[in-house]
């Protein structure tokens, strides 16, 4: 069986959010073409005992190889990671919609990142005081808190060219028409 859980060679035990995305990765890789990835994977979470450990009835923290954990977590199948990803975001889209609706992927930026807060420092056309135009000469930073700034003062903003807005509706013609102006 299975000896005591070890802390990772990093000297730190390892939050289990993490293990378990670790555990959700390999679960993931084992359908997939990557197999020699999902083999190595496999053997440096063993190696440094980064997946769930079990706890037994005394609260003692015991290691588990990937082959156990997949037996006693017969409910988590290979895709539920990739399901999970599905989910948030519509469910973010509820609460904090984003700039272009119907535009979904993970590796989204701004208002179309999945890490959007309410109140977060991301840029967005919208409230800000925008009009489409190019060669402001300023870095996406420097955009945003210029058109903050700009908005609160009732003034207008061009948006910079390398902001890609014209490329932006080639390929979401329904965005065509007036550029934003407030």
């Amino acid at each position: 069986m299975a000896e005591p859980a070890a802390s990772s060679s990093s000297g730190a035990s390892l939050p289990l959010i993490e293990s378990e995305l670790y555990f959700l990765i390999a679960r993931f890789l084992s359908t997939g073409p990557c197999r020699r990835a999902l083999k190595v994977l496999v053997q440096e979470l063993e190696q440094h005992q980064l997946l769930p450990k079990r706890l037994d009835w005394q609260g003692n923290e015991h290691y588990r190889s990937y082959e156990e954990l997949v037996l006693s977590n017969k409910h988590v199948a290979p895709d539920h990671l990739l399901q999970i990803c599905k989910r948030i975001g519509p469910i973010l889209d509820k609460e904090i919609p984003p700039s272009i609706s119907r535009v979904n992927s993970l590796l989204g930026a701004g208002r179309q990142s999945l890490l959007r807060t309410a109140k977060g420092r991301n840029c967005s056309l919208s409230g800000m005081g925008v009009s489409h135009g190019m060669g402001t000469g300023l870095g996406f930073g420097e955009w945003c808190e210029k058109g903050r700034a700009n908005a609160v003062e009732g003034k207008s903003q061009k948006i910079p060219e390398w902001f890609g807005l014209e490329g932006t509706l080639k390929l979401f013609p329904f965005m065509a028409g007036t550029p934003p102006t407030v």
